[in-house]
């Protein structure tokens, strides 16, 4: 009643406020969150005055005086504390729910704003100057508490942007000196962090991580602005740099068995131990001088390993450690000319296979056996984004945790070995050909002059999966598809650097032409070889899954859930003969296959993971803090509740603890979404349908039926229509030319929408179709007697 209402509605507002502010009101908190927020935005709108928007900050201007006037008590607003945290909702604490509600609406806002300098800078100067409230000391409580906690977040946020330009680093820089001086002083005789350094701190670690927060601290920036700050924080949080791992490798980065002995919540806990032997030897072996025995410790103890009864080690998993230290500790630190005869040493002694020789070759010496390494001096080689990020000095942080998880993808693929689909994507893509492509929603075998593998696997820019078609629902869904895309596309990014042939066989055969090929803004096209186009169009389906991943918390919980997705993977391919793993497969010759697969691969490796990734990160923290104030602001860390979005509730729609419930319906129509909405241009396709077969078609002659285009159509139809006799038509001519539109518009849209495949084409086939303008010919639009060709209209429709 409110919403319809066009009078002024701030006294009904005023009451339901009131009321939301009672105890004795009997509604659930969330319930009264949901008729808060819906409230306030009806009173924002109800004052919009011509202005498109309002931001977060006006937000906050606009409605704090309505919720002060609300207020019935406010006596203990002097002692009242913002519910930003658990540790805050004392029980002796006197609430005002009203505020409380207040603040989360607020939260809400701000997480959705982009933060700006500008932004900021407005909170600063701002002043309440409303001298009309009614508890101007109760009003004035209620602001400095929020501007404070928006000030510190919004600050701590900006610092944790890393593409800033000259101008805002010159503003950023000023108001974190401003905020350093205001709030966050610090000594180093102190025991506990004051609550402005907790929520500083904790907003840079949770939108980052530790590793960051260190840097920062470190940094020029900070140290010119106040090198004692930062040193004294430094030294309070007992932040060191670990020697073994440069500031681009950090533990979240790993495969766990690396990490410690400590072998709590591991897969393959039993490779901890030994890891750590292999560490060491291998260590020892680089600081021999004799080259000729130089790797003979490391001998006997791969002889000492396999001889055990039983064995403690098979060669594989020997393999595998190696690999993985190979990567962590002398490809990542630049020094693999220390193992400059370890090649000849592994190819001798590990029985390797060729797929298994081919990779330590890329690890052990790049330059000479990698694929498109960029070599020093050759400015003929185009240069693409994926060989950039395996350069021995590569120092681009954002993207080298993507190569970490790339080499760990590989190791856990050789630990599964050829069982599993991720091998063959690897190693073999060609045999994919005339079959089911796992996480494909095409549910179409693979095929050169068909559907190709990518044509199913898109994510749109908002990050949902792009359902190809709705016969069969996928049985993948957001977040775990990210998982799934990056292991699939990953493992094709390896083929890239691993074989000559390598771009012959994708491009084609696995990889549609015409998706690599698009220089649309939209897919940002990079180079003019087919090696470049291919390498990038690889690399940014990496990227883009990695940062979906990314989004939902940080890049260091993105890198855990990653990890230990693949080391499931791997663990469950290695016991593929188990009647519980039957579904891994080196391909998937029927739809049920493929289907099956990707359930039990949502079920089984992410939602395994999913649901013991805190345990995860408790055992990267600790491993990490190395001072009881860093310790306590973890904990702090740990404790900070998360803005409940429509993402969460999806990644739990679909976890199989609820599999129970009869929520299907309710999971086909969310994975429906962009279908649905692309239902909309229906009335317009049909309009434009019944134009060009009703209305124009006695204006064509057949023998010219298919030289004439849609413009030409048009002006004839003006003609035809504007003459005496046609008055009757007169006064629809006008809107052909709308209809013309919206329906070039909407057939436009579907391309865009199905990646510019439509169905059904010659024998029933998908195929490929191209977008239309007013010149395309008439023929390729209409109904004919020959249905494998034009037709475009009615078979979207």
């Amino acid at each position: 009643m409110l919403k319809s209402s066009t009078e002024s509605c701030k006294e009904e507002i005023e009451n339901l406020f009131q009321g939301l502010n009672k105890s004795t009101y009997r509604l659930s908190l969330p319930m009264k969150q949901l008729l808060f927020d819906k409230l306030a935005s009806l009173y924002v709108e109800s004052i919009r005055h011509n202005r498109i928007t309002f931001d977060c900050w006006e937000r906050l201007i606009i409605l704090l005086p309505l919720i002060i006037e609300c207020l019935q008590d406010d006596n203990h607003l002097e002692d009242y504390q913002l519910p930003y945290h658990p540790s805050i909702l004392t029980n002796d604490n006197q609430r005002q729910p009203l505020i409380d509600l207040f603040f989360f609406h607020l939260q809400r806002y701000f997480n959705d704003e982009t933060i700006k300098c500008e932004l900021v800078n407005k909170i600063m100067q701002s002043k309440l100057q409303n001298m009309r409230i009614k508890r101007p000391k109760s009003a004035a409580e209620i602001f400095k508490k929020l501007k404070d906690y928006f000030l510190l977040r919004l600050t701590a946020l900006l610092l944790c942007q890393t593409d800033v330009s000259p101008d805002d680093q010159r503003i950023i820089s000023r108001i974190t000196l401003a905020i350093i001086n205001t709030y966050l002083s610090v000594d180093r005789e102190t025991i506990q962090l004051n609550q402005y350094l907790q929520i500083f701190l904790s907003t840079i670690i949770s939108k980052r991580s530790w590793n960051f927060l260190f840097n920062l601290l470190k940094s020029d920036h900070i140290q010119r602005l106040n090198s004692q700050w930062a040193t004294t924080l430094s030294h309070l949080l007992g932040m060191k740099q670990t020697i073994q791992n440069n500031k681009y490798l950090q533990l979240c980065h790993q495969i766990q068995f690396t990490l410690s002995t400590n072998n709590t919540s591991s897969i393959f806990p039993k490779l901890h131990q030994s890891y750590e032997q292999l560490k060491h030897i291998l260590k020892n072996c680089v600081k021999e001088n004799l080259d000729e025995q130089r790797w003979k410790n490391l001998s006997d103890w791969i002889l000492l390993k396999q001889n055990m009864n039983p064995p403690d080690l098979n060669l594989k998993e020997i393999k595998v450690m190696s690999l993985l230290n190979i990567y962590y500790d002398y490809y990542c630190n630049n020094q693999l000319t220390s193992l400059n005869t370890l090649l000849e040493f592994i190819e001798n002694t590990l029985e390797l296979l060729p797929e298994e020789l081919k990779v330590f070759r890329v690890i052990l010496q790049p330059e000479q056996f990698m694929i498109g390494y960029p070599r020093g001096g050759n400015d003929n080689v185009e240069k693409n984004f994926l060989n950039s990020l395996f350069t021995i000095n590569c120092q681009d942080e954002d993207e080298l945790c993507i190569r970490h998880s790339l080499v760990n993808l590989m190791a856990m693929i050789l630990m599964g070995g050829k069982q599993s689909f991720l091998w063959t994507f690897a190693f073999h893509p060609l045999t994919l050909q005339n079959t089911f492509g796992f996480g494909s929603t095409a549910h179409q075998v693979i095929q050169s002059n068909g559907v190709h593998y990518d044509c199913g696997c898109i994510i749109t820019q908002n990050g949902d999966l792009m359902q190809f078609e709705r016969t069969h629902a996928s049985a993948l869904n957001v977040p775990a598809v990210y998982v799934a895309y990056f292991s699939t596309f990953g493992a094709l990014a390896w083929h890239l650097l691993l074989f000559n042939e390598s771009v012959q066989n994708l491009h084609g055969p696995i990889l549609a032409t015409h998706a690599v090929a698009d220089d649309t803004a939209v897919c940002r096209l990079a180079g003019n070889n087919d090696r470049t186009k291919v390498c990038h169009f690889v690399r940014a389906r990496l990227l883009s899954t990695f940062n979906f991943l990314s989004i939902r918390s940080n890049q260091d919980d993105a890198c855990i859930l990653l990890n230990r997705c693949l080391e499931q993977m791997a663990f469950l391919t290695i016991n593929h003969q188990q009647a519980e793993n039957s579904w891994i497969k080196p391909i998937f010759h029927t739809l049920n296959d493929e289907l099956k697969a990707e359930q039990a691969y949502q079920n089984q490796v992410f939602y395994f993971v999913h649901e013991k990734l805190i345990e995860y990160k408790a055992y990267v923290n600790q491993l990490n803090l190395q001072s009881q104030i860093q310790t306590n602001l973890q904990d702090f860390i740990n404790q900070m509740p998360i803005t409940i979005q429509f993402l969460h509730f999806k990644t739990e729609l679909h976890n199989p603890i609820h599999s129970e419930l009869p929520l299907k319906i309710l999971r086909h129509v969310l994975d429906s979404m962009d279908f649905l909405k692309i239902t909309k241009w229906i009335y317009n396709l049909s309009q434009f349908y019944l134009l060009l077969h009703q209305t124009y078609t006695q204006l064509i002659e057949q023998d010219e039926f298919h030289k004439i285009t849609l413009e030409e159509l048009y002006n004839r139809g003006q003609k035809h229509y504007n003459e005496p006799h046609q008055f009757q038509y007169y006064h629809r001519n006008n809107n052909y030319s709308l209809i013309i539109d919206k329906g070039i518009e909407a057939v436009n849209a579907y391309h865009n929408f199905t990646d510019g495949l439509i169905r059904p084409g010659a024998c029933d086939q998908t195929q490929h179709f191209t977008k239309i303008t007013r010149q395309t010919p008439i023929h390729y639009l209409v109904t004919t007697a020959n249905y494998d060709e034009g037709d475009i209209v009615m078979r979207i429709l």
